[in-house]
């Protein structure tokens, strides 16, 4: 399984704890840099997305819940990988967010900031879950060497 262009390369042949601690340390720099910076994905960004949200919250994602607090109201923002896939689609340093009768003016750095604590309670329960997947074989290479039988002799023939 080859990827080609990215960051990172699987020791495994199905998802792995390694693979799943190495997308969450990916991400969670990535987000960090979205807050400094109070930016949206690039399009570079955008096009490994929705693969990144999923081997970093594995199935964790829709059990917690986001919320914009904003004065007295507590805006759902949806469960985590629901809303961290929304974040895709935003573009430019500030989005409206709609509820109700408001209309809300956000940074996106306050929408990122949202999703890196929300992450930060995903993450334990991500990895025991990537410890329990079963069925994996470690990623091989082919080997070079020498093939022995008892037929030929050592020089191969």
């Amino acid at each position: 399984m080859k990827e080609k262009n990215d960051k990172w390369q699987r020791r495994q042949q199905r998802l792995t704890y390694l693979d799943t601690i190495d997308r969450q340390d990916f991400l969670l720099n990535l987000i960090e840099i979205k807050i400094k910076h109070n930016t949206a994905l690039t399009d570079v960004e955008r096009k490994d997305w929705s693969r990144l949200i999923g081997d970093t919250m594995l199935s964790q994602g829709c059990i917690f819940q986001c919320y914009y607090d904003y004065k007295n109201l507590k805006i759902p923002l949806g469960n985590a990988h629901t809303f961290a896939l929304h974040m895709k689609n935003i573009q430019g340093p500030q989005h409206i967010l709609t509820y109700k009768n408001h209309k809300i003016k956000v940074n996106i750095k306050e929408l990122w900031s949202i999703l890196h604590v929300t992450l930060e309670d995903i993450i334990p329960f991500a990895i025991r879950e990537s410890i329990n997947i079963a069925g994996e074989k470690p990623h091989r290479e082919i080997s070079d060497g020498y093939g022995f039988s008892s037929e030929g002799n050592i020089n191969g023939s």
